[in-house]
C-alpha cells in the first residue's frame, strides 16, 4: 500500500501503537497528528481467545476475522474499534479542506469491521466483497460515509458504493 499512496494529504493521523508510527516514517510521512481512536481493539482482551479462533479458523477454513466476528466477545470489542474509526474518519473529513485527502494509519482489527460498518455489509455470514485488507478508502460528504473501498484495489475491485470525493 505504501507504494501506491501519493503525498497529497492534508492530514496524516496514526494510531499510538508504535507500529503504526513506523509505518506513516516507513510510508515517507515525518508529520502526522497521533490519535487513539485509530488504535487496534485491546490485544489483551483478544488474545485470551485466540488459540480457540485459531483452531476454528483452521477447522471451518475462515480469515481470522472472520472466526472472531462469530464471537460475540471479540466480535463487539472489533465493531467498537471499527465504530470509533469510522467516527474518527467522519471527524477528519469534516474538517479537510474541499477536495481534500486524509491518511490515517492503523493496525489489525479496527480496519476490516469499520469496512463492514460503513458498507453494511456484515450479516453474521461469509463477506461478499472482501476477507482481509492492507487498508480503506471512505469518501465521506456531509458526515456520511458515501463509498468505501479496500486497497489495495484488485482491478476488478471497485468502491463497494457509488463514489465520490476519497477522504
Amino acid at each position: 500500500v505504501g507504494q501506491r499512496l501519493g503525498r497529497r494529504y492534508a492530514a496524516v493521523l496514526t494510531g499510538t501503537a508504535p507500529r503504526c508510527i513506523q509505518t506513516a516514517r516507513a510510508f515517507g510521512f515525518p508529520n502526522y497528528r497521533i490519535d487513539p481512536a485509530f488504535d487496534s481493539p485491546p490485544a489483551e482482551a483478544l488474545a485470551a481467545l485466540l488459540p480457540q479462533i485459531r483452531r476454528a479458523a483452521e477447522e471451518k477454513a475462515l480469515t481470522l476475522l472472520e472466526a472472531f466476528l462469530r464471537v460475540p466477545a471479540t466480535r463487539d470489542l472489533l465493531f467498537e474499534a471499527g465504530e470509533r474509526l469510522l467516527g474518527a474518519v467522519r471527524h477528519v473529513a469534516e474538517r479537510l479542506p474541499r477536495g481534500g485527502r486524509a491518511l490515517a494509519i492503523g493496525h489489525a482489527g479496527s480496519i476490516e469491521p469499520a469496512l463492514l460498518l460503513a458498507a453494511g455489509a456484515y450479516s453474521g455470514g461469509p463477506f461478499d466483497f472482501f476477507r482481509e485488507c492492507e487498508g480503506a478508502a471512505f469518501t465521506v460528504e456531509g458526515g456520511e460515509v458515501l463509498a468505501v473501498g479496500r486497497l489495495p484495489l484488485e482491478t476488478s475491485d471497485g468502491p463497494h458504493r457509488p463514489s465520490g470525493p476519497a477522504v
